[in-house]
């Protein structure tokens, strides 16, 4: 590189930083390549990264035949578990971060440790397992499909699900994203039955000015 630049005044080189992964032509094409270059390593010896990423990929088919055998499936989380194993979170739960009463919120309910009669029932034998609007046992599919609470909130439900089948709203991704809007604005899975105040992230301005300014000891 160095002989390239010396041999004409005319030769340059222009640095620039990108943000990887943001879906910029050139990164996409160089990581493309990348990954079929780490397929094929030049030596008889395999490439640490050559067989790191054999090595990902052989767990996860792995993962995912373990995964498929284990059905059909018992307890709560059964109804929700129908997204295939991945080393990544969904999208949709890395844009709930900032949000963490939300995101525990939608965890609880997909796997069934949460606000409800059937939970208490099991786990708080003392608390009353009835639903407030009288049915005798609350569960997530009564919260869901039928309690006149929440009736005006399920249409971004029924968008996915017509027939509000918990199955499609608590394990695919389209269910997942409709039934955080639910949760968000119906308040179904806070203890007081409220929905959630509106969350901002928090920001260094947002504290006082005295935390900032430093003051001799007394």
């Amino acid at each position: 590189m160095l002989q390239w630049l010396e041999k004409n005044s005319d030769n340059t080189l222009r640095i620039a930083w990108c943000p990887g992964h943001s879906d910029i032509p050139g990164n996409e094409r160089a990581d493309q390549l990348a990954k079929e270059v780490a397929l094929f390593p030049s030596s008889s010896e395999p490439t640490i990264t050559h067989s790191i990423r054999h090595a990902r990929e052989y767990l996860k088919r792995s993962w995912n035949i373990s995964w498929r055998n284990s059905f059909p499936q018992q307890g709560s989380w059964a109804t929700a578990n129908r997204i295939p194993p991945s080393f990544h979170p969904t999208p949709h739960f890395l844009e709930l971060a900032g949000r963490r009463e939300l995101f525990k919120q939608l965890l609880q309910y997909r796997t069934g440790h949460s606000y409800s009669g059937r939970y208490y029932r099991r786990f708080v034998p003392s608390a009353n397992p009835a639903c407030p609007c009288g049915e005798p046992i609350q569960t997530r599919g009564h919260d869901i499909q039928s309690r006149p609470t929440y009736e005006r909130h399920r249409t971004a439900l029924r968008k996915v699900s017509q027939m509000l089948y918990l199955p499609g709203l608590l394990g695919t991704k389209d269910g997942i994203k409709a039934m955080t809007f639910f949760l968000e604005n119906s308040g179904v899975l806070t203890k007081n039955g409220y929905s959630l105040p509106t969350q901002f992230t928090p920001h260094i301005t947002d504290r006082p000015l005295t935390d900032f300014i430093e003051t001799e000891p007394s």
